[in-house]
């Protein structure tokens, strides 16, 4: 959206949409506030400029030091674009997998993606054509790699919303048994899982996003989030053709506290999680949000429930 507009029309076509759904629809008197108002269309708009920004990474060409994990300009989604550019599905799948289970942190970005990928420099990469031979050789180097990593002087972490992973060896969610669930649940080929989960979509008679997200949850701390996270990634890359048609807030915690604050908290007391999904997928149609619109509130409903009256900006 961003992409077609400057920031000045989206913010103004925001605030009128915003109050003509007030005055028209749900009545939503939060958003009388000029403060929470502006506030929530703030995050709206940062949140339709992360959908974009993949949209725009894909109309650019990708440096080969992008790809390199031992590169500091390494990048787990310029990556993934390139391979699925060059037609390498797996590996572009395999590298949004990555990026969602250890995530981009605030502080140390993809650093600790790239020492895990990049197998610290010490062998060759773990591509997917490396890892599906057999996790038992990434639990073996992990081993031995672990010490090494946490007494080498540098920082590693989790992003924000994988911050409770662990990377002790014998966690119960290690790193190795991560990898080995993921495997188990793709099988050989990401076309393949795809293409069969589309027909069992069909047959079912559910979108293929749902069937893949209820699917996707077999893999070990993928979560909600994670799945949600995940999917609408291949989505925006271009690897699966799907994209959620709701928000996903059974289960979650950001996202329908926002929910809540936006419809009033008293007033939704007896509202269950699918009245909620309903209301917002028209809100998202109101505000005319494209075919992202359910990430794109996700995400902005989300942060804006953080702080209504006072704009933060959230990474991570």
């Amino acid at each position: 959206m961003l992409l077609r507009s400057t920031q000045s029309e989206i913010r103004k076509k925001f605030h009128e949409r915003l109050l003509s759904y007030n005055n028209d629809e749900e009545n939503i008197r939060i958003i009388e506030a000029e403060d929470v108002r502006n506030t929530l269309v703030t995050q709206l708009i940062d949140s339709v400029r992360r959908v974009d920004y993949i949209e725009m990474l894909k109309n650019r060409p990708v440096s080969q030091e992008r790809l390199d994990p031992i590169s500091p300009m390494f990048d787990p989604l310029r990556a993934a674009i390139y391979h699925f550019n060059n037609d390498n599905i797996d590996e572009a799948s395999w590298l949004i997998f990555l990026f969602t289970h250890f995530g981009k942190n605030p502080d140390t970005g993809y650093k600790l993606c790239a020492d895990i990928y990049g197998a610290y420099g010490e062998r060759e990469i773990w591509s997917w054509d490396t890892i599906i031979k057999g996790t038992s050789e990434f639990e073996d180097w992990y081993r031995a790699c672990y010490p090494k990593m946490i007494n080498d002087g540098e920082v590693r972490k989790f992003g924000n919303h994988r911050k409770y992973e662990s990377l002790k060896p014998n966690a119960r969610r290690s790193l190795a048994k991560v990898f080995s669930s993921y495997i188990s649940w793709v099988g050989k080929s990401h076309m393949a899982k795809f293409s069969e989960a589309e027909f069992i979509a069909k047959e079912s008679e559910i979108t293929l996003f749902e069937y893949l997200y209820r699917s996707v949850q077999s893999v070990l701390s993928i979560g909600r989030t994670g799945a949600f996270d995940y999917l609408t990634m291949l989505a925006k890359v271009g690897i699966i053709n799907a994209s959620p048609d709701k928000l996903y807030l059974q289960g979650s915690t950001g996202p329908i506290q926002g929910a809540k604050l936006l419809y009033g908290e008293n007033f939704t007391v007896n509202w269950n999680s699918q009245t909620f999904e309903e209301k917002l997928s028209l809100f998202g149609d109101v505000l005319e949000l494209g075919r992202f619109k359910m990430q794109i509130l996700e995400d902005a409903l989300c942060n804006w429930q953080k702080s209504p009256a006072r704009y933060k900006y959230f990474r991570g």
